[in-house]
């Protein structure tokens, strides 16, 4: 199947056998608890092909047949379409094969297309549901999500978990379940709106983000924000495995898009509270402390926002609400420098603050004592990650500071300070696992000093890893029950 001669094919298909393949393949992916592992994709259609095979079904218009991919010849071209988004590599990948642009830009669009969707829901969820009902004096976030769907959280959380549940891999369309699904559709129906798009809409929706076939394979799809299309009065699920995002992440986008100040205001206010609370429930380390304002030679001057100590150890976390913009995935050349150039500022900021100000002009924590060059630990968490290559970034910054690739310096730059994204961090925090193992093991590690992960799995074998802080059959367990009661009080 030539790449290019796919639209032209998919116009022999009804819409509605389009859409019903694309549910079939991303039910074999997900279980009760969201996306299966993936060592267990072998055998079907990856999320992300999946993905790129309904956005092709909802862009070719104008069917002209009503065929199905109901028979064996007929499912045949549906893989040999599979297979030849699986073999495609958009020109600028093509293009810079033989140089190690390559690897940098193939990371970003495997990153943002592959490894989100992987997390666990449940921390999603235990993330979201903080921010959605966080309120101080300063921003009430319940107040805004009320004010733009029209209802809380919780109501989300409940329809995107039960729609989930009931079209995974482990329920069976039957009768009974096709009732119960339709009597949620109904229970939920203002938060359904809210997720469902006519597909005329969703067309110029991703035409704003793309025209060029080209893109198609990586690039954002706004089925992650409506996971519901509407066409000639049905509407379909066609990527149930997407449900998880569209109910978590894709909310914030839509409620802070555009609004700065809120943005901000989320940033300053609920995330560095959100930090600081799981890491207190967490692990019990000597002492964890929140930004103060202290005296410094210009005035008044603040810390960094998270600071956590434990025997000889310390780490200092900036925190940032930075996720990718949606233009990257065409690896757009700005968007790949901007991206870029807010990290350096950001591992150029946290190396000045920690040379410069840490234990020099202030010294947060009770217990008086001198750290150990080795032992002081920094970081800089984002909301979510754009997946440019670490060491890009901190080379970047030695050029910034005007030190050498080969100093002391910048090797304990490499060696202690890092970008994390926030689902990284979730990963150690909600395990209760010491932060400082990983983070020494990986200090004293140079293979380790530019992955994406602070997550070590060789420390997590030897610490024989604590069950979970949360487990999702716990949470859906009450879910579950109170629909079953209602289903059963209606249906006497």
């Amino acid at each position: 199947m030539e790449y290019n001669k796919i639209p032209v094919v998919l116009k022999r298909y009804s819409f509605e056998g389009k859409m019903q393949i694309c549910t079939e393949y991303s039910r074999k992916l997900v279980d009760i608890n969201g996306l299966i592992s993936v060592e267990n994709f072998i055998g079907n259609p990856h999320p992300w092909e999946l993905e790129t095979f309904a956005l092709f079904s909802v862009l070719s218009i104008n069917e002209y047949d009503n065929k199905k991919f109901n028979s064996k010849k007929l499912r045949r071209q549906f893989t040999a379409i599979i297979n030849s988004f699986r073999a495609y590599m958009p020109t600028v990948l093509e293009s810079s094969k033989n140089d190690m642009k390559f690897v940098e830009y193939y990371m970003i669009v495997a990153g943002l297309t592959q490894f989100q969707i992987q997390e666990p829901f449940i921390y999603k969820y235990h993330r979201y549901n903080y921010f959605f009902n966080f309120k101080n004096e300063k921003v009430n976030m319940s107040d805004e999500f009320f004010n733009k769907y029209g209802t809380d959280y919780k109501d989300f959380v409940e329809f995107g978990w039960l729609i989930n549940a009931f079209y995974s891999k482990d329920f069976k369309h039957n009768d009974d379940n096709k009732k119960i699904v339709d009597y949620l559709f109904k229970k939920y129906k203002h938060v359904l709106i809210k997720l469902v798009i006519e597909r005329e809409n969703l067309i110029l929706l991703q035409q704003e983000v793309s025209s060029n076939i080209d893109d198609y394979v990586y690039c954002f799809k706004y089925f992650y924000q409506f996971p519901f299309v509407m066409y000639e009065d049905k509407f379909y699920l066609p990527l149930p495995h997407l449900l998880f995002q569209s109910v978590t992440s894709s909310l914030l986008f839509r409620l802070t898009e555009d609004k700065n100040e809120l943005r901000d205001s989320f940033g300053k206010e609920v995330l560095e509270s959100y930090l600081f609370d799981i890491t207190n429930s967490s692990f019990n380390y000597e002492e964890i402390k929140q930004e103060l304002v202290y005296k410094g030679p210009k005035g008044e001057d603040r810390s960094l926002d998270l600071m956590i100590k434990h025997n000889n150890q310390c780490l200092l976390i900036d925190i940032k609400s930075m996720s990718p913009r949606i233009s990257i995935r065409n690896l757009e050349t700005e968007a790949i420098d901007s991206t870029q150039n807010r990290l350096v500022n950001q591992l150029v900021t946290l190396y000045k603050h920690i040379k410069t100000k840490f234990m020099k002009e202030y010294f947060p924590f009770d217990k008086n004592n001198e750290f150990e060059v080795e032992n002081i630990f920094g970081f800089v968490v984002i909301l979510e990650d754009s997946y440019i290559r670490r060491e890009i970034i901190h080379q970047k910054a030695a050029s910034e500071l005007k030190i050498h690739t080969d100093s002391d310096n910048y090797k304990w730059m490499c060696a202690n300070l890092r970008i994390v994204s926030l689902s990284d961090y979730e990963r150690i925090v909600f395990h209760n696992e010491n932060i400082f193992d990983h983070l020494t093991f990986s200090r004293d590690n140079e293979s380790t000093w530019f992955n994406f992960t602070i997550y070590q799995e060789e420390v997590s074998a030897n610490n024989n890893m604590n069950a979970s802080l949360y487990e999702s059959q716990n949470v859906l367990r009450d879910i579950f029950q109170n629909i079953e009661d209602e289903f059963a009080t209606l249906n006497k």
